[in-house]
């Protein structure tokens, strides 16, 4: 019998994805604005830029969701789950660079906490 033990998300980096608060331009004149309204990365984040993994999002101390990505940083710009839950603030990451490994562990972690599974990343990894 083979036994796979992988990393459990309290092993994970823990990645700020957005700040506490809305990022409010103040003009000279006393004016307060947020003109585009949207999501308000911190600047760190930029510092993830580039790098690949899996990574799982808790919602109210449960995970409620797992993916995998090429580009942290660029993932949580736009990702659907984060936009519909403004709350979450942060992410666990799991650095993995090969992409057989990335499939592997987003296939594992799936099925290990939603018992299902279907990959974000519908390409070869072989």
């Amino acid at each position: 019998m083979i036994k796979i033990e992988l990393p459990g998300y309290e092993d994970f980096e823990k990645i700020r994805i957005k700040l506490d608060t809305p990022k409010v331009i103040e003009y000279k004149d006393g004016r307060k604005s947020n003109p585009n309204n949207v999501s308000f990365r911190p600047p760190e984040l930029k510092e993830h830029e580039g790098r690949m993994g899996v990574y799982i999002i808790l919602k109210n101390n449960k995970v409620g969701y797992v993916g995998a990505t090429e580009d942290v940083s660029k993932r949580f710009a736009t990702h659907k789950f984060i936009i519909r839950n403004p709350e979450i603030r942060f992410i666990y990451f799991l650095e993995l660079k090969e992409k057989f490994k990335r499939y592997f562990y987003e296939i594992y972690y799936k099925y290990y906490y939603f018992k299902k599974v279907s990959p974000e990343y519908k390409g070869s990894y072989c």
